[in-house]
């Protein structure tokens, strides 16, 4: 669909000339519009490839974040034979775990980037809320 370059109604693509005010197009004019039709149709999704990347960014960097904070836990026990050194673990822990959810949840990691609806758990490919694909 486009607009009439007269009258401004909305008019299909393939129509030569425009129902409302009876305008004809010409071939110029017909592949002008087809071609500006394009160009907003590649931009839309450039932008919208632009904006799926940072969100996977921002996803790794929760994720990479959280990981740091259980793998700490992991291994504080081991290490607990020193306080100073469990006690830097345990800090380390909070710090990261508990950074990478507000993180997340404060740059939109933890959400779906169509909806915005905070993903829970497994949440798998697709948005319980809006159901379209995440990845």
């Amino acid at each position: 669909m486009r607009n009439c370059p007269n009258c401004k109604e909305l008019i299909g693509d393939e129509l030569t000339s425009c129902p409302i005010c009876k305008t004809v197009f010409t071939a110029e004019e017909m592949e002008a519009l087809r071609r500006e039709a394009r160009e907003k149709e590649i931009e839309a999704k450039n932008r919208e490839t632009s904006r799926l990347i940072s969100y996977r960014k921002k996803r790794t960097v929760m994720t990479w974040m959280m990981f740091g904070g259980v793998f700490t836990l992991l291994f504080s026990p081991l290490l607990i034979v020193n306080k100073v050194v469990g006690i830097i673990l345990i800090v380390l822990f909070v710090v990261l775990l508990f950074g990478g959810i507000i993180f997340g949840l404060v740059s939109g990691a933890a959400c779906c980037p169509h909806c915005k609806a905070i993903l829970f758990r497994n949440h798998g490919d697709y948005c319980q809320s809006c159901g379209k694909q995440i990845w």
